[in-house]
């Protein structure tokens, strides 16, 4: 009897130490899932930081492409009135240089117009 008496004491200090590392254990685990949410909340903080530094740079790209050709719109419309008021002088100085030259060449150009449409 006392053989088992001595196993079974063995058998308490072995559950002892057992029950004493799996409580160790469970510490470091929840020690080490205190630093995974620590990390994951630093992850998610940069991916946003990220997301939001990307819709900016892409909102400035997108106004400076806007920029751009608002102001190429107006330098191909000033030209274009440039050169419609060079061709209305050019039109003006024509007729008054040669008034019935251009009379003639309109009404024969009205009268070429008026048999072709009949």
């Amino acid at each position: 009897m006392d053989m088992e008496d001595n196993s079974s004491g063995a058998e308490d200090v072995n559950a002892g130490i057992d029950e004493a590392g799996m409580k160790q254990d469970v510490e470091q685990l929840k020690a080490d899932l205190a630093r995974l949410r620590g990390d994951m909340s630093q992850l998610i903080n940069s991916v946003v930081g990220l997301s939001r530094h990307g819709a900016t740079t892409a909102r400035e790209r997108a106004r400076t492409g806007i920029d751009q050709s608002i102001q190429q719109l107006q330098d191909t419309y000033s030209a274009m009135r440039q050169g419609t008021g060079r061709a209305a002088d050019s039109l003006a100085d024509t007729l008054g240089d040669r008034p019935l030259t251009s009379v003639a060449v309109a009404f024969f150009a009205g009268m070429l117009m008026g048999k072709m449409m009949r």
